[in-house]
């Protein structure tokens, strides 16, 4: 069955509380405003998607949004806010995780790929004035579970044999290796970044170790998958039209 993917925003509501230390910042970030999901949908729906939904178009506050019921929803960081799975169908995930949709916080229909052309272009814009070390570190976290991935799957037979195992709890059985071992590597990462970064150093000392650790994880593996964004959404290689 054909499928369209495309990226949705919405105001979480996790289930327990979270606090972000940024190393360089005095004070915390205590709630995320903005949180973007995979949205995974049969390709039969009556719309005009020819060219992708543009950037920040917000779905009529007094109307459903146009996406199918039996459309799913990805979230990939669902630990983070303390959710108990990472799949939902579209209408559970609305009612039972984010916060209900408002005139100052609609819901957001998004191309596929816009999170990642933003992170490049705030990599770009960081490295013109040297200030920050965010996305340098999203840099290392994108291609350690690339690396990650692309061995894992290949080592169960490429992606038609992680999909299509004997049966559905072979399936979930390989899937929860996958997710252990992402785990496990980005633990590994996270470590390694820590040893870094120090409210007593400055940009000029990390951001070289920073850059070590990101070509560390520069491989053929990672730009195999990277290349696929050019062939899934209108917005790579050029910006949004």
């Amino acid at each position: 069955m054909p499928i369209k993917l495309r990226e949705i925003n919405v105001t979480p509501n996790p289930t327990v509380d979270i606090a972000v230390q940024n190393v360089h910042a005095d004070s915390p970030i205590v709630r995320a405003i903005d949180h973007t999901v995979l949205f995974i949908e049969p390709d039969t729906v009556v719309q005009d998607h020819n060219d992708g939904p543009s950037e920040g178009r917000s779905q009529n506050l007094n109307a459903p949004p146009q996406w199918h019921e039996d459309g799913r929803v990805s979230d990939p960081i669902f630990p983070q806010y303390g959710y108990d799975r990472n799949c939902h169908r579209i209408s559970d995930y609305l009612r039972e995780k984010v916060v209900p949709r408002t005139a100052w916080k609609p819901y957001e229909d998004l191309p596929l790929g816009l999170c990642l052309y933003r992170h490049d272009m705030h990599k770009d814009n960081e490295a013109s004035n040297h200030s920050g070390i965010e996305t340098h570190v999203q840099d290392a976290v994108i291609r350690t579970t690339n690396n990650t991935v692309y061995r894992e799957v290949r080592a169960m037979g490429g992606p038609r044999g992680f999909l299509c195992q004997s049966s559905h709890e072979d399936f979930l059985r390989y899937h929860k290796h996958l997710i252990d071992t992402v785990l496990a590597d980005l633990r590994q990462l996270r470590a390694q970044v820590d040893a870094v970064l120090s409210p007593t150093r400055s940009l000029a000392d990390e951001l070289p170790e920073i850059q070590r650790i990101i070509q560390e994880r520069t491989s053929r593996e990672d730009d195999e998958i990277m290349s696929a964004y050019p062939r899934l959404s209108r917005l790579f290689p050029g910006p949004p039209s």
